[in-house]
């Protein structure tokens, strides 16, 4: 293989330039700022001895509130945040299916059909999201050769990587004003990308089982704990290129005339493909690893715009996104971002070990208020 320069390599990024996993359940640090009031030391016996002091005598109260109303999202708003997340997070996973059959794996959505309430069991059809097809082992010892091309960068890139070992917030952040105090549906619908990045992301990577570069050659020496997980597809090219195509998505659909310049979705899909880059600077991701993230997040990431603009007032089968496959024995060479994504038509492209597995239409009717109701909430942070 012809040994190619790290920067000259990198130059391909000129276009496009990338980010890092985390665990689960470390988008809930992210809500320091919905913590509420800090508590002082001894607060407990202060409040039983303020009680005592002005309660006076049980006086039955001469109102009581208004029920609720069952199943309404505007319900939402009442609760606490890690409690939002975790519905929200629901209503996504809980749609999506996953199969096996040899070397390939595949996520599937899970469409309900007839009868949604009452005593008859509703049906359910499931149709294709992502298909991938796990590389060779003989790719892989390949590819050594690029994580030691890309060693030269790690000196420029290392406090990069450090950062991006947490959420990566921060980074689209100070691209577009992304902040849980200014735009916090917004926020919110970004760690709900997350989520459904990482467990589905986690589900392919349990499913083909691919060993990282440490197991193949000690002279990887990675500069940062190797994950203990598998190596494709790469989480973190996943879960960046989701939250650039979620946030791409919100703005545009704002309607911000500010936002239609096409230069905020090039920053966005640039730091995801830098993000993903970096992972094979810090010699804990092979390209391909990459290729397969970057893949992957995009389809999660219409998939995810798809099932939350989907509402009743909306023509049946209105929403749709597009089913994607990775076939890894077919790709070669480096991840080029560039060649996977069409910044004017705003959609992936196919390319070496990436094809179109055809748009799926989502019944709005069956769709999620509460997933919608932050889409909306989310949309009006940026008008």
């Amino acid at each position: 293989m012809t040994r190619v320069k790290p920067q000259s390599a990198y130059s391909a990024y000129s276009a496009y330039s990338a980010y890092s996993a985390y665990s689960a359940y470390s988008a809930y640090s992210a809500y320091s700022a919905y913590g509420g009031l800090p508590v002082a030391p001894y607060v407990a016996p202060a409040l039983i001895t303020n009680r005592d002091g002005i309660v006076g005598a049980y006086a039955p109260p001469a109102q009581v509130p208004a029920p609720l109303p069952t199943d309404d999202p505007q319900n939402f708003k009442l609760w606490g945040a890690q409690v939002r997340e975790s519905l929200l997070t629901y209503e996504l996973v809980s749609r999506i299916g996953f199969t096996m059959d040899g070397d390939t794996a595949q996520a599937w959505h899970l469409e309900t059909n007839g009868q949604t309430s009452g005593a008859a069991a509703p049906t359910a059809t499931y149709h294709p999201l992502m298909k991938m097809t796990r590389p060779s082992e003989d790719q892989f010892r390949d590819q050594l050769e690029y994580i030691d091309n890309y060693a030269d960068l790690r000196n420029d890139r290392w406090i990069e990587i450090e950062a991006q070992l947490d959420l990566p917030t921060a980074f689209f952040g100070s691209i577009a004003f992304l902040d849980p105090g200014r735009t916090p549906y917004t926020y919110q619908l970004v760690l709900a990308a997350l989520h459904l990045a990482h467990f589905t992301e986690m589900q392919f990577k349990n499913a083909l089982a691919c060993r990282r570069p440490v197991e193949f050659s000690p002279q990887m020496q990675a500069i940062i704990p190797t994950p203990q997980h598998g190596t494709l597809p790469s989480g973190h090219a996943t879960e960046a290129h989701i939250v650039a195509m979620v946030l791409d998505h919100v703005l545009e659909a704002s309607g911000n005339p500010v936002y239609a310049d096409v230069s905020w979705r090039a920053q966005f899909f640039r730091l995801a493909a830098r993000i993903a880059v970096n992972r094979t600077v810090a010699g804990v991701h092979f390209p391909v690893d990459s290729a397969a993230g970057a893949s992957l997040g995009m389809t999660l990431g219409a998939y995810f715009v798809a099932r939350a603009s989907a509402k009743p007032s909306m023509p049946p089968m209105t929403a749709s996104y597009t089913a994607w496959a990775f076939d890894g024995p077919a790709f070669s060479g480096d991840f080029r971002p560039e060649t996977m994504f069409d910044l004017v038509t705003n959609r992936q492209t196919a390319t070496t070990g990436t094809s179109d597995l055809g748009v799926q239409s989502i019944n709005a009717d069956q769709q999620s208020p509460t997933l919608n109701y932050v889409w909306e909430k989310a949309i009006a942070e940026w008008a």
